[in-house]
């Protein structure tokens, strides 16, 4: 028996080839250089036996199976981090290499130094830009409500698991050869914490990051990770000084002195390389390489002092700066070659060591009724994990529903869990088997988690019905609110005319949320910022010089407008959640885009604002007008008593031109707009009739109001109906969707540039459309349904 597991052990060493050199001298010394690379196939020299192929092999092999996972389990929801697991334990031992002789071949065990030593420098990395990406005062400032929920939910599973864990193996269900004492302790620790990098990665997976949930999740996991990291540091020390006291103090104060180091020299550094950089320039190379190696020092000095070379670069992470231009230039120079170069070798490493064969009976181990207990506990842990979260939760007013959820989220596991396990078993703190088990736990723990968080939560949701949620059901006097986004000032000017023309002295009050959109770089941070205190107080010098034009403008209506600033802080693929549930909060009855076309100017950043649209227009909680601007010149400020604009609607019927027309009749009362309603006769209905009967009784003698009425037989000349208005607007306000008789849809749609304007829309936002004048799009908002 003996001989066989060393012919085994010999098959499954593999073989690498070796050159052999003499050097001469005094001393007579024999060394080896090492060969890592072949001489090729035509000099019969076979690459899978050098180190650097079947290093390249191995890369090449993770990668693709990984990706063949995640494309077969997205269907299901299954997120990046599952996927990159089940893929190393596919590979593994498990399933593709349970042939020795093969996998000798494609894994020898030689080559898992270089393979675990490439992955422990991935991960350094990995954990340095992940922390670089957020807040550390999220952690020194957390709500009261992030602070109870975060304590709870690792104080109470964690004693319970050591609890459990100790009465199962004082009584001998778990074995002693299968789970130690030490064991125990730091697996109840590492199932109790819940850590915020993965928690961001999985949340922007989701695109849940600017959600309040999301929020909320991210401040709780910061408190959860900071008292896991610390009990799992003190812990650490103690163990490994074999309860020598003063090699622990020792070890626990060059921790403290690591983190002094960062707080006190690095990050200063950090701010002063920020204060150089111009504003909108980049970090010079030579500060990044600094950076990078100061990052490879700490991670030296963590592993010398016995705090796992994990230790520094979380620290030195935390101090950076998030954001541009510091945070953002690391993020974008090393995040895509460690996540996807050097970080699938860790799952890979993973998946070669996770074996369930190790999960039988063996030499009188009972590891079968072992690693049923040890499946007991970490379940017991899960549902703790998720009461510990609800309960507080449920305390601060949050719904049984999205309490539920923030358990489930706070039970999200991932990359760092499944390092921390390597280094355990690295240690010999943990046996083979223990680890598959808990390997298998952290899959299906995150794999059951994710789609059922996805699947159930809706940042938009509400449990009643929104009275304000289209113009067209607001009384005739009635406040109208406006959310109106911005990202650049030539937005402004559009919108602050707009607003003008919608703000009439003594009648129609306008309450306006102006929300200046910021895209996130850089950060895992993302915000809502109300920027007018309880006393209706704005700090001007906190506004950027967008929002403090609306605040003028305010000043300026003297009460007839009331203006209040917000900050968005998120990325444009998430954007929309923030713009929809201010939408929401304050009862909005439309919310205002900018679409900005500029012919003389860069398009990538009207583009990255552009790709908001599709999703504030499929989920807003109220109508939306998407205002087009051409030409970004003029006033910002209208001229007192000088503002004249001749605004025209074009009407064909159905809810969004209904929608339109409502807003245009509330325009007629300011005395310096001259409104036109140009009606295309197709058919009746009787909704449109009505509503046009209702503009002609309510403006009867207003002689700022003229209709006309066009009837057009066919597409050709309704087109050449639409053209013929060319310059003769300052605004042209339309529904988004005309009426189905409208016969626009039947050969133009597939023609559309911007679809997400509509036909007409998108054929007066045209560059064939020879004008100047703006372009209101108007959807009105149908409680219930979802608009394409």
């Amino acid at each position: 028996m003996e001989d066989d597991n060393e012919i085994d052990k010999v098959i499954y060493q593999g073989t690498y080839n070796t050159v052999n050199r003499t050097y001469g001298g005094e001393i007579c010394d024999t060394r080896y250089t090492i060969k890592i690379a072949s001489d090729g196939l035509f000099l019969d020299d076979p690459s899978l036996n050098y180190p650097f192929p079947v290093l390249l092999l191995q890369l090449l092999l993770i990668a693709f199976t990984s990706r063949l996972v995640y494309a077969l389990l997205r269907p299901l929801k299954q997120p990046r981090v599952v996927c990159d697991i089940i893929g190393g334990i596919l590979l593994g031992p498990c399933f593709l290499t349970q042939n020795l002789p093969f996998r000798a071949r494609l894994f020898p065990y030689k080559s898992f130094a270089q393979l675990r030593t490439l992955a422990s420098f991935g991960l350094m990395f990995k954990l340095f830009v992940m922390n670089v990406k957020l807040d550390p005062s999220i952690i020194l400032r957390p709500g009261k409500k992030a602070l109870s929920i975060g304590l709870v939910s690792i104080l109470v599973p964690f004693g319970v698991q050591v609890g459990l864990s100790n009465l199962l193996s004082a009584n001998h269900w778990i074995d002693d050869r299968f789970a130690t004492e030490n064991f125990l302790t730091f697996i109840a620790i590492c199932l109790s914490t819940t850590t915020y990098p993965v928690l961001a990665d999985l949340l922007d997976e989701l695109g849940l990051l600017n959600t309040e949930l999301g929020r909320l999740a991210m401040s709780s996991s910061s408190v959860n990770s900071a008292v896991g990291w610390l009990f799992l540091v003190l812990y650490t020390a103690i163990k490994l000084s074999g309860r020598q006291s003063i090699t622990a103090v020792h070890s626990l104060a060059s921790c403290c002195g690591l983190v002094l180091f960062a707080v006190f020299v690095f990050r200063p550094c950090m701010r002063w390389i920020v204060r150089r950089t111009p504003r909108g320039g980049r970090v010079g190379g030579g500060a990044i390489m600094v950076i990078m190696a100061t990052v490879l020092v700490s991670g030296l000095v963590s592993d010398i002092i016995g705090a796992t070379f994990i230790f520094g670069p979380i620290i030195l992470g935390l101090a950076v700066p998030d954001g541009p231009p510091l945070g953002a230039q690391l993020v974008e120079k090393l995040e895509m070659i460690v996540t996807e170069m050097l970080m699938p070798l860790l799952f890979l490493s993973g998946g070669l060591i996770t074996d369930y064969s190790r999960l039988k009976d063996k030499d009188g181990n009972s590891v079968a009724s072992s690693t049923m207990w040890m499946f007991v506990v970490t379940i017991v842990g899960f549902v703790f994990k998720l009461v510990s979260t609800l309960v507080p939760a449920m305390y601060f007013d949050i719904s049984r529903h999205n309490a539920l959820l923030l358990g489930l989220i706070m039970n999200f596991r991932g990359m760092i869990e499944m390092a921390i396990l390597l280094n355990f078993r690295s240690f010999k703190i943990i046996e083979i088997g223990s680890y598959t088990v808990l390997i298998l736990f952290i899959v299906l723990m995150t794999g059951i988690a994710v789609p059922l968080v996805k699947r159930y939560y809706d940042p938009l949701s509400v449990d009643y019905v929104v009275g304000r949620c289209s113009i067209e059901q607001l009384k005739l006097h009635a406040e109208l609110r406006i959310v109106a986004c911005m990202h650049d000032e030539e937005a402004v000017p559009a919108i602050i005319s707009l607003l003008e023309a919608s703000s009439v002295e003594g009648a129609n009050p306008v309450c306006v949320y102006a929300l200046h959109l910021v895209e996130q770089l850089g950060s895992a941070n993302t915000n809502l910022i109300a920027h007018k205190n309880n006393n209706e107080y704005v700090d001007p010098s906190k506004l950027g010089h967008l929002l403090n034009a609306l605040v003028h403008y305010e000043q300026f209506k003297k009460g007839q407008v009331a203006v209040h600033p917000f900050t968005a802080i998120a990325p444009y693929k998430t954007m929309h959640q923030d713009i929809c549930s201010l939408a929401l909060q304050k009862s909005a009855a439309i919310i205002v885009l900018p679409f900005i076309i500029n012919k003389d100017s860069a398009a990538d950043a009207d583009r990255a604002i552009r790709s908001i649209v599709p999703s504030v227009l499929s989920q807003a909680p109220c109508s939306v007008g998407i205002l087009i601007s051409k030409n970004a010149g003029g006033s910002v400020l209208p001229t007192p008593g000088h503002f004249h604009q001749h605004m025209g609607v074009l009407f064909w019927g159905g809810p969004d031109d209904r929608e339109a027309l409502a807003y245009a009749s509330r325009l007629l009362y300011h005395r310096g707009v001259q409104l036109s309603v140009i009606r295309f006769v197709l058919a009746n209905d009787h909704k449109d009739n009505e509503a046009i009967e209702k503009l002609k009784s309510e403006n009867m003698n207003n002689e700022h109001l003229r209709l006309q009425e066009v009837v057009a037989r066919d597409m050709e000349q309704t087109i050449s109906a639409i053209r013929s208005i060319d310059s003769q607007f300052d605004l042209v306000i339309v529904g988004r969707q005309q009426s189905s008789s409208s016969l626009l849809e039947q050969g133009l749609a597939e023609w559309s540039e911007f679809p997400e304007l509509g036909v007409v829309g998108d054929m007066l936002a045209s560059s064939d459309f020879h004008s100047f004048a703006s372009v209101l799009v108007v959807q009105r908002h149908e409680y219930g349904s979802k608009r394409k």
